[in-house]
């Protein structure tokens, strides 16, 4: 075989690595639904029929963050969720004046809870990534009385 066939086949096959990698990220990105009810509870829903998790190094980061603020733009709650390891995955730290509470529901309706923490601690839940179904992250918090 030539220098200019094995430097096309090498060329052909980098694109495709690289063009199922930006799918995958692309259709994550694409898939997550938020919800905020204003009481202090909010998901992200990630609709997993789109994604090929049988490659889940594909998907180790593919982890999201946000502010939660109240209607003055003050931080009440850090958030994290996502896929991670093969795990839908939620943690959440509140800030002073809170508790801050994470939880997650696989798409076989496995539930874990990280509990309610006080401010500046982390609430941590995950459960296994399912195909089937929904993935769903949770966060909840409430005022330090």
């Amino acid at each position: 075989m030539g220098l200019n066939k094995k430097f096309l086949s090498l060329a052909i096959a980098m694109g495709m690595m690289t063009a199922t990698s930006l799918v995958a990220f692309a259709n994550f990105d694409n898939v997550v639904q938020f919800g905020n009810d204003g009481s202090g509870n909010g998901y992200a829903i990630v609709e997993n029929q789109e994604l090929n998790t049988d490659n889940l190094n594909t998907f180790r980061s593919a982890t999201k963050s946000k502010y939660i603020k109240d209607s003055r733009g003050n931080k009440i709650l850090y958030w994290i969720y996502g896929e991670k390891s093969g795990k839908v995955t939620s943690k959440a730290k509140a800030y002073k004046g809170y508790y801050g509470r994470a939880s997650v529901t696989n798409g076989e309706g496995e539930y874990d809870d990280g509990d309610w923490k006080k401010a500046g601690k982390w609430s941590e839940a995950s459960a296994p990534w399912t195909k089937a179904g929904t993935n769903k992250a949770n966060y909840d918090y409430k005022e330090d009385n």
